[in-house]
């Protein structure tokens, strides 16, 4: 026998060598058999079926292809927020408990848009309604959040509802907030409301006019009032010109034609 002896098996292809008392095995993990196997998953692809190749790629790839996208759907979410302008809000509107209709409540912010030209690429009005009587906790406490925090600037309630948040000083002194002509052709629709101590009770000589009633504000014209409806300003707002403008438009005829 000779010092150079070869075996070879054909099953899987194993080869033992043996040359000068030296082994060396090639086993089923070498890269020979690497690239067999490659090739021979090609071939099975190219076998199956359609529905076999869709089973195929939801059981390998689908889940890296959603997290690749989701990773992607994020990144493009930061840039968008991150680069997109942020529109200034000029002037923003609580309507409680719907006291004027939706229709109204959209009629009067487009008029009110186009009269002080906004911008609509860098400004926005918001006018929100906020429903106490059908969802009262929810709307209370971001009523008086936004309030508290300078995000609301003019809030349209009914008397009731002014009655209870006025005495507490979520409402700024109508004096304070307007120029003296505005306030004298305002002069016979303002409400004055006492302040109340932190038990209820009424601090005598406290007596400040906090709202402005517009029910002869052309936006009710032909609508039947159950009550009185009253403005108020925002006790922390700082956009007193844009609210002024806004109180000369309610009470300017012209806009309701």
């Amino acid at each position: 026998m000779t010092h150079r002896h070869i075996r070879q098996y054909r099953n899987y292809g194993e080869i033992t060598m043996d040359l000068n008392g030296k082994k060396t095995a090639l086993n089923d993990e070498s890269t020979i058999y690497q690239q067999q196997e490659e090739l021979s998953e090609k071939e099975k692809l190219k076998q199956m079926s359609w529905l076999q190749k869709l089973d195929y790629f939801k059981s390998y790839y689908l889940m890296k292809v959603i997290a690749v996208l989701a990773v992607l759907g994020l990144v493009v979410s930061i840039l968008y927020t991150a680069l997109s302008p942020k529109l200034e809000t000029v002037l923003s509107v609580a309507v409680i408990d719907y006291v004027m209709p939706i229709e109204t409540t959209y009629r009067v912010k487009e008029q009110f848009e186009s009269l002080i030209v906004l911008d609509e690429k860098t400004q926005k009005t918001v006018f929100e309604d906020y429903s106490f009587s059908y969802e009262e906790k929810k709307a209370l406490q971001k009523f008086v959040l936004y309030n508290a925090s300078g995000d609301l600037d003019i809030t349209i309630m009914p008397r009731s509802i002014f009655d209870i948040f006025a005495p507490y000083g979520h409402f700024a002194e109508v004096t304070e907030r307007l120029p003296t002509d505005l306030y004298m052709e305002l002069s016979d629709y303002l409400v004055e409301c006492p302040q109340m101590d932190e038990l209820g009770n009424v601090i005598e000589g406290t007596e400040t006019v906090y709202g402005i009633c517009i029910d002869s504000s052309w936006i009710f014209e032909g609508q039947e009032l159950e009550e009185s409806i009253i403005l108020g300003i925002g006790a922390t707002t700082s956009k007193e010109e844009m609210i002024e403008t806004f109180l000369r438009f309610l009470f300017s005829p012209e806009y309701g034609k």
